[in-house]
């Protein structure tokens, strides 16, 4: 998923800042993987530049299963995983604000974060504004009823019919681009500030389809295989990667070296394979 350029602030911040687990333990979620491994490993130096001195902050939309969401009050998800990696390896905590994605990378240059980890597209439109450090490669997929009723096979069959979409997104901004190709009626796009609002409107009946990244759909579907399919293939491959500030050379040197490594030890392959995200891995 990716967020539209800095944006202007919102006036209503009630939604805001929380800080979820300001220093949160490593070993919180999901298994041992921050766990040295024995052949290799590699310690990360922490810039003097981070928002805390005991921290790596990371701005994210926890609401993105099964990338980031709240588990009875604590982060979790794959993403969340590998924010946590990243911080033991260099030998800080990991803290997680949760943060509306349409102001993730607003808040990441205004100082609130050192890096945004929320399943953010890496596209030249972004590479203006961040650096990115890739560390998946992910495409977006329609998922329907499992039933079908509106017979959508793929995009080709969305005329006239409707669609639920986080706002905010380049799946948002693919589908509208698409809307102008389609014979016909155009699709009805309903995006929503909430990407688990978007998919509920589709369990509720309320749009015909859902459009969002293949991760999170598959996840969808592999939650509830009764209610949900997949509609057509995946398309448009791209990657996915961690954010920081163009000025912060050291932090996202520092983040390259460590994605490397996890590749390297196996506990990336270990985080992906637990969120069931192995099809996602960057190839090489």
């Amino acid at each position: 998923m990716s967020t539209a350029p800095f944006r202007a602030r919102r006036t209503t911040t009630t939604v805001a800042m929380v800080l979820l687990a300001s220093t949160m333990a490593i070993t919180g979620c999901g298994g041992d993987d921050s766990a040295p491994v024995a052949k290799r490993v590699v310690q990360l130096q922490a810039p003097a530049t981070l928002v805390a001195d005991d921290a790596l902050t990371f701005c994210s939309d926890i609401g993105y299963p099964p990338m980031e969401f709240d588990d009875e009050g604590t982060p979790a998800g794959a993403d969340i995983e590998i924010g946590q990696r990243l911080a033991k390896l260099m030998d800080v905590s990991a803290a997680f604000v949760n943060t509306p994605f349409d102001d993730v990378l607003t808040d990441l240059d205004d100082g609130a974060c050192d890096a945004v980890i929320s399943s953010l597209t890496n596209t030249a439109e972004r590479r203006e504004l961040v650096h990115f450090v890739n560390y998946l490669e992910v495409g977006q997929s329609l998922m329907v009823e499992t039933s079908n009723p509106s017979d959508i096979e793929g995009l080709d069959d969305l005329g006239g019919k409707r669609v639920a979409v986080q706002a905010g997104t380049t799946n948002e901004e693919f589908l509208r681009g698409h809307a102008k190709d389609v014979d016909g009626t155009p699709p009805v796009i309903t995006p929503f500030a909430k990407d688990t609002d978007a998919t509920a409107a589709l369990k509720t009946g309320r749009v015909d389809a859902y459009f969002g990244d293949s991760p999170v759909v598959a996840y969808h579907i592999g939650q509830e295989a009764l209610t949900y399919a997949f509609a057509g293939d995946a398309i448009n491959s791209e990657p996915i990667g961690i954010a920081v500030r163009h000025d912060d050379t050291k932090l996202r040197a520092e983040l390259q070296r460590g994605i490397e490594a996890m590749y390297d030890d196996g506990s990336m392959d270990r985080i992906l394979r637990r969120w069931k995200l192995d099809d996602f891995a960057i190839a090489g």
